[in-house]
């Protein structure tokens, strides 16, 4: 098992942003915040993410003369606050005060469904084929290989122990000389 340090507060410091985080927000509101977060499951923390962000049109529309397409909508990002109303922070706040970048809010409204409201995509991290996976066939003829070497037990284990080692002077590099020789002999 893989295990991964604890996900800390980033720093900013949002004094001079128009939403007033760092004074909405306390520093151990935070770091509750962060720490509740990573303790949630994958697609609980997606969740927590939507109920947070919000997508709203845009107001108004500047005329732009360049080929790029004016934004249709932006996010609203906020904090609970221990109220019963979420208060706005700005996007940095929100982002480092959850130690993430902006790639999990991106995929959690990927995986939105219109119906319910919640993250419906499964978690699909460490589900694809490893790229460099030698094919069964090719595993079961280097075992059928190994075994035929004769094998020795070993004088330092236990009279009961039904491990059996390979002889001493057979090294890997001379199994795999023969292995090689063996193959270019069957085809």
């Amino acid at each position: 098992m893989l295990f991964l340090k604890k996900k800390k507060l980033k720093a900013i410091d949002c004094s001079h942003c128009k939403f007033k985080c760092s004074i909405n927000f306390d520093e151990s509101y935070r770091n509750e915040v962060c720490n509740k977060f990573w303790a949630l499951e994958y697609n609980r923390q997606k969740d927590f993410i939507l109920a947070n962000v919000t997508i709203k049109s845009v107001k108004r529309h500047v005329p732009i003369t360049n080929v790029r397409k004016a934004k249709e909508s932006s996010r609203v990002y906020s904090f609970n606050n221990n109220t019963e109303h979420n208060i706005q922070a700005c996007k940095q706040f929100f982002l480092k005060t959850l130690s993430i970048s902006h790639g999990p809010v991106d995929k959690a409204f990927e995986g939105l469904s219109t119906d319910t409201g919640l993250f419906m995509e499964h978690d699909k991290r460490g589900k694809a084929l490893s790229v460099n996976k030698s094919s069964d066939e090719i595993i079961a003829n280097i075992n059928s290989h190994m075994a035929k070497f004769p094998t020795v037990k070993s004088h330092f284990c236990r009279s009961t122990s039904k491990r059996q080692y390979l002889d001493p002077n057979l090294s890997i590099s001379k199994m795999y000389e023969l292995y090689v020789k063996e193959c270019n002999e069957a085809s």
